[in-house]
């Protein structure tokens, strides 16, 4: 319940960011960033310094080389030759991370043995192994949205009837159920990293995007959401008393519209984010979670 004096007012976007899930669909954590099961084509890379970056948190990202030169067939390097010269290369770099091979499912598994907050694994060797369904997971951030607006999608309510012959009806009304929602952002930047996430093209060597084609698969990403609240009556900006973080866990993006005038121009993109289930639970399409200046703050959503 809303009582003026105490109630709190949504106001803007404060910030971005988007990732792409785990190659198992699940969400990446510091102990939890999936990769594939193999084998994996390297043929394309030069195989003894093949490179990869990690960033924990806020600190500088370390970028370093793999060697995978001793994989018997390097268009088909398997898991555990993976392993191995991931070991080799976390060992030489002293990196707070292990590579093992998962239990169960034989995917490649990395995590930290520290306690960060965010931990990111991107680069040639990180898409190779499909670390992020072959995108890496790497943070895209952004201050300069515009606008995220998402509409309900929702199963309607079903009327089931029968009619007796004096024309009397027996009804029974089946409730509708809430699926997801459907969302359109407006970037005032142009961001071709949004675009290759969303599109499922990757940014070439030579700084070109091109659109994608009918076989292109996109990769299912977690999108965040920040923004802030204020208190009835004047505030001047800094006068935020906390924000809000809402969370779309498992979607689907594309580039939308684009117009061309003389004129400062928006970039476009829509999304979808629907209930999913995992571990044979269905899941929510999104959430809000409030959070005070302080932890805000502490997130550090443009240096993670």
């Amino acid at each position: 319940m809303s009582v003026r004096d105490n109630a709190d007012y949504a106001f803007s976007v404060k910030a971005f960011r988007a990732f792409a899930l785990n190659d198992d669909l699940t969400q990446p954590t510091p102990t939890n960033i999936v990769g594939g099961k193999g084998p994996f084509d390297f043929s394309g890379l030069t195989a003894a310094s093949v490179a990869m970056s990690i960033k924990v948190d806020t600190a500088e990202a370390v970028d370093f080389t793999v060697d995978i030169s001793p994989a018997v067939n390097q268009s088909a390097v398997t898991v555990d030759e993976v392993v191995t010269a991931l070991g080799l290369a976390i060992t030489a770099e002293t990196l707070p991370i292990t590579a093992t091979k998962q239990a169960l499912t034989d995917r490649i598994l990395i995590a930290s043995t520290a306690t960060p907050t965010v931990l990111q694994v991107y680069g040639d060797f990180a898409e190779a192994i499909r670390i992020g369904q072959g995108f890496g997971i790497k943070y895209i951030k952004s201050n300069t949205i515009k606008s995220i607006a998402t509409t309900e999608v929702r199963k309607d309510d079903e009327t089931l009837s029968n009619t007796d012959a004096q024309g009397i009806d027996v009804e029974v009304i089946k409730d509708g159920y809430h699926k997801g929602e459907d969302g359109t952002i407006v970037d005032t930047a142009e961001d071709w990293n949004i675009s290759s996430l969303f599109n499922g093209q990757k940014i070439a060597a030579d700084g070109s995007l091109s659109a994608p084609v009918s076989t292109t698969e996109r990769p299912f990403v977690h999108i965040d959401s920040f923004y802030s609240r204020y208190r009835k009556g004047t505030s001047y900006e800094s006068e935020v008393v906390g924000y809000v973080q809402e969370s779309f866990f498992k979607c689907k993006g594309m580039n939308g519209d684009t117009s061309r005038d003389r004129n400062l121009i928006d970039s476009n993109y829509t999304f979808m984010s629907k209930n999913y289930v995992e571990g044979g639970v269905e899941l929510p399409s999104s959430k809000k979670t409030p959070l005070t200046v302080a932890q805000y703050e502490a997130l550090h959503i443009l240096e993670s």
